[in-house]
């Protein structure tokens, strides 16, 4: 069966998971390998950091993985290496880490000092610090500051894992605290998709000594299952909340200020009203910060939102576009002005254009469960990487809107895995 098949079962699993973990040893981790790859974020240096989120429970864990994107900037893909056919061995594995098993989004401070993971299985955020050194990245999690020795060492201390009241953390929006120009705090915003609840947290600098602090709580509503996605307007300092398995006739999102910070009100605006619906999957603002693109399922649809401020101060949230998309499209990303939409059970990927609102590329040829995106733009290439949930790989396509080969795979890193489903 298809990635959508076996998702159903996710919640059974996530319930299960430590008598499983208590009944398995676990294989280890298979070098230059993804399992089940979940999130992709990428460093400014030139590094993608994926997580592996060891869905099947196959192996004694999930993983970080850091692939050097560099390197295969300078090679010629068009040659691969017949000893080294899946590109493996920019998979560095000696500076990867592991992680708990269904670990989820990866988001990277603007600077690239703060990798941020959601682990839901355990309901925690996992904290890493990244350094640039002679040798490309280091991630760092420990309270000494030495990597544990063997393969794939896990997060420990306070510092560096958060321990969460809701369940299933899905989303995360870093977001800076600055004073005079300097940064002087992080904070995250975080959903989760089986709780009404969004946490609000300050986190520690590299080198604080201060350790995570939860600043406020934000409720969805009793009728609401969880959170979705998140997305945040510098314009309007509003952020935006997906909803997660409300009602059948019903298709909230929700929206607060972010500058009251602790005395924040969360509204609620039913999409149902106007364009049905019945689950949001995704949100992003378009670069005026303005328009929200919205997507939705039944009917599978990209819609585009104006919020600016009506006289009362309050968005208008007025549709001034729509699209069609998938079939029970999974996630959504923007890049360069362009709406990215991934179809995981259909193994498409639809790409929007976000000032004409209309469908420019749409592609079945990229890899089995498309599921999460990140861009990579060094200057001479416009890539977008792609975790793809059901082949096992990072698939790199080319997003340059002037290339005759936009859309199209420049390189798959990591053996494919045939799935009997």
């Amino acid at each position: 069966m298809r990635l959508i098949g076996y998702v159903v079962g996710v919640a059974m699993l996530l319930a299960s998971l430590t008598a499983c973990e208590e009944r398995r040893a676990g294989s280890p981790l298979p070098e230059g390998e993804f399992q089940f790859p979940a999130g992709v974020a990428v460093h400014p240096a030139g590094y993608a950091l994926v997580t592996s989120s060891n869905f099947d429970l196959a192996f004694e864990s999930g993983s970080l993985r850091i692939v050097d994107l560099n390197g295969l900037r300078l090679s010629d893909l068009s040659t691969p290496d017949p000893a080294d056919p899946s590109w493996s061995r920019f998979v560095l594995d000696d500076r990867s880490i592991g992680l708990d098993d269904f670990a989820g989004t990866i988001r990277l401070s603007a600077d690239g000092k703060l990798a941020v993971v959601a682990d839901r299985s355990s309901n925690r955020l996992v904290l890493i610090d990244v350094y640039e050194d002679e040798d490309g990245i280091r991630l760092d999690c420990w309270p000494d500051g030495r990597r544990p020795e063997g393969a794939f060492p896990k997060c420990d201390g306070a510092m560096h894992l958060v321990k969460l009241a809701q369940d299933d953390p899905y989303d995360v929006l870093l977001s800076e605290v600055r004073s005079g120009g300097s940064l002087v705090a992080r904070k995250a915003t975080i959903s989760f998709l089986r709780s009404e609840f969004i946490s609000v947290w300050q986190l520690p600098l590299a080198g604080d000594a201060d350790l995570p602090e939860k600043l406020f709580e934000l409720e969805l509503g009793d009728d609401v299952a969880g959170g979705g996605d998140l997305a945040y307007s510098p314009v309007s300092d509003r952020v935006f909340v997906g909803s997660r398995y409300p009602g059948l006739s019903s298709n909230p999102i929700h929206y607060f200020e972010w500058g009251q910070g602790a005395s924040s009100v969360l509204r609620t605006e039913d999409l149902f009203h106007d364009m049905l619906g019945s689950e949001t999957r995704g949100l992003e603002f378009a670069e005026d910060g303005l328009t929200l693109a919205v997507l939705i399922r039944n009917p599978d649809t990209l819609i585009f939102l104006d919020t600016a401020p009506l006289l009362d101060g309050s968005p208008s949230l007025n549709v001034v576009g729509e699209v069609l998309v998938g079939d029970n499209p999974t996630t959504l990303r923007f890049f360069d002005g362009t709406f990215f939409v991934m179809d995981a059970k259909g193994d498409s990927i639809y790409a929007v254009d976000g000032r004409t609102m209309r469908l420019r590329a749409a592609s079945e040829e990229i890899c089995r469960g498309p599921y999460d995106m990140a861009f990579w733009q060094p200057g001479d290439v416009t890539w977008a990487l792609v975790a793809c949930f059901e082949d096992n790989t990072l698939s790199i396509l080319d997003v340059d809107k002037d290339s005759p080969n936009f859309m199209e795979v420049v390189v798959r890193v990591g053996p494919s895995m045939d799935r009997d489903y």
